[in-house]
């Protein structure tokens, strides 16, 4: 497995990095909302919003972009999508159960009428994000097949068999990342790659094949080779979602958008790391960060 990145390879993990904080939090229904009617004007109008983001989503998805660009926008934008959707339809529910156990209020109910339309809308926006998720498929289905090779023609059986050659004694996992860390600290940057490389390919399952993965992250980040840089720290976040490398990867994905010039995006990624890793020592870098970004 050796690191080799196009040009649009680089585009398309950078586009899915920035795609995956698209539309998250856009649904934001209140709760504390007394009135039946009120909820259900709230929960009509964000579904409302929902599906123009769905609907211009798919009006402007680009006819000429590059095919893994395209791909990496629709899968993490539909992820997000599917969230917003679930969240809705709880709110529904909600309503529905309001409907059924009604309170002595002065305000009228929410009628039966209003429920089935939210309903609807409901089932209309997740036969439409389903429709999207059938396309994801069948385009990299697709991709897949024609990219595989055709099958080796079978060589006919030698008349004798030659002896087998013996095997390479297994490289010690330890000793391998040991190794490539040893190089990265050195400054000896492609090196310690192959070395990281060579590591993940022979045990990806290891506590430490993400760690491997946030060293070739840094390497190209001291590098200054940003954009590949920013691959490597969505990998952790995807791939190793459990792993304890999630904050640093989080953390340092959003320090290569700002050096970049991406002030945005390093923003809404320093925010998630205070989100979603508050008490770590890398939200309290993110919060400084921020100030000096001046959010």
């Amino acid at each position: 497995m050796k690191i080799k990145l196009s040009k649009n390879t680089v585009k398309a993990v950078t586009a899915l990095a920035v795609a995956a904080l698209f539309i998250p939090g856009c649904v934001a229904v209140d709760p504390n909302l007394a009135s039946p009617q009120a909820r259900t004007q709230q929960t009509h109008e964000e579904l409302q919003k929902l599906k123009r983001k769905v609907d211009e989503f798919i009006e402007n998805q680009p006819k000429q972009t590059d095919q893994a660009e395209r791909l990496a926008r629709l899968g993490a934008t539909v992820d997000s999508m599917e969230s917003d959707i679930r969240l809705l339809k709880g709110k529904v529910e909600e309503l529905e159960h309001s409907l059924a156990n009604p309170t002595a209020q002065a305000t009228p109910a929410t009628t039966p009428e209003e429920i089935t339309a939210l309903r609807n809308m409901v089932s209309d926006l997740t036969n439409r994000v389903d429709s999207l998720n059938r396309r994801i498929a069948s385009t990299t289905s697709t991709k897949a097949s024609a990219a595989a090779p055709p099958a080796p023609a079978k060589p006919p059986a030698p008349a004798v068999a030659a002896p087998a050659k013996p095997s390479s004694p297994e490289v010690d996992p330890k000793s391998l990342y040991d190794k490539g860390y040893s190089l990265y600290q050195q400054n000896k940057y492609e090196e310690a790659r192959k070395a990281f490389d060579a590591y993940i390919s022979a045990y990806p399952k290891t506590s430490l094949a993400d760690n491997a993965y946030f060293w070739i992250g840094e390497s190209f980040y001291n590098e200054s080779q940003y954009e590949k840089a920013i691959i490597f720290y969505d990998k952790i976040v995807r791939e190793y979602a459990d792993g304890d490398k999630v904050p640093s990867a989080l953390l340092k994905q959003a320090f290569a958008f700002d050096a970049l010039g991406d002030e945005l995006d390093a923003k809404i990624l320093l925010r998630k790391v205070i989100k979603e890793h508050p008490k770590s020592e890398q939200a309290s870098v993110a919060r400084r960060k921020l100030e000096v970004l001046g959010d």
